[in-house]
């Protein structure tokens, strides 16, 4: 695979997306690459905001510019089954809870599915720990200011190729949801409520002109991911995260 990789680190580099520099690589596998500049997105909570927002809105536009022959990363909604069995081995006591979850989630994909979907290059694993960021060139702020915050970088681009936009756009909500959670555990609860703020502010562009199951789709996908997340949560925190999955399929975060 790391034929592929390179050549996939080549196009975005070409596209003008900044992601690492292949350094050199060999064909039993090893890829040397270049560091990013900048912070991790998600390592700064505080510093973010509906402006960042809208520069990830940006880049994953520009990430559609890549050109691609190869398919992204199997979205993890067609792996639900898998999900399903895994959850029902640790939580046997939550069966009916969760066949009635897989349903919902089911539902809103025939129904996002059900017109056509264009495909376009995406990331395949799109979150705040993917994307640098960092001060504006020219800034004579030392630190990282929101104002002029500019995005330094992507990682992990293997995931890359043609693919849903709803896949990375709900994995990026779901990817916030979680963060929240990891914060709200930590104690930091006005930074957890920050992150879930800007994780509604994110949602509310699922509606899209010229693509009517993109919500639907979304809501299916991001779901999914968050029965991904609780596979590696102690028991009480599967629990935490499912009410999440049933607030996107059936409710609150519908």
């Amino acid at each position: 695979r790391a034929a592929a990789i390179v050549e996939r680190h080549t196009a975005f580099l070409n596209a003008g997306v900044t992601v690492p520099r292949v350094i050199g690589w060999s064909d039993e596998g090893l890829i040397a690459l270049t560091e990013l500049s900048g912070t991790e997105a998600q390592k700064v909570p505080v510093r973010l905001d509906d402006e960042f927002l809208e520069k990830v809105r940006e880049l994953a536009d520009h990430i559609a510019t890549v050109p691609s022959a190869e398919p992204a990363r199997e979205s993890l909604v067609d792996r639900l089954a898998w999900y399903l069995s895994r959850l029902n081995t640790l939580q046997p006591e939550n069966k009916a809870a969760l066949s009635r979850l897989a349903h919902g989630i089911r539902q809103l994909l025939f129904e996002g599915r059900s017109g056509t979907v264009t495909l376009v290059t995406i990331h395949g694993d799109l979150h705040a720990g993917q994307i640098f960021i960092g001060a504006s060139p020219g800034s004579t702020d030392t630190g990282l200011n929101i104002t002029e915050l500019v995005i330094t970088g992507l990682l992990d681009i293997d995931t890359a190729g043609l693919g849903d936009p709803a896949d990375d756009s709900a994995a990026f909500y779901a990817h916030l949801l979680v963060l929240a959670g990891h914060l709200r555990q930590a104690g930091k609860r006005d930074t957890a409520a920050h992150i879930e703020a800007l994780a509604h502010s994110w949602r509310a562009g699922w509606l899209r002109d010229g693509d009517p199951g993109f919500t639907a789709r979304a809501r299916a996908i991001a779901a999914t991911h968050l029965l991904g997340h609780a596979l590696r949560q102690p028991p009480d925190g599967i629990a935490i995260i499912l009410d999440l999955a049933e607030g996107i399929v059936f409710g609150e975060h519908a």
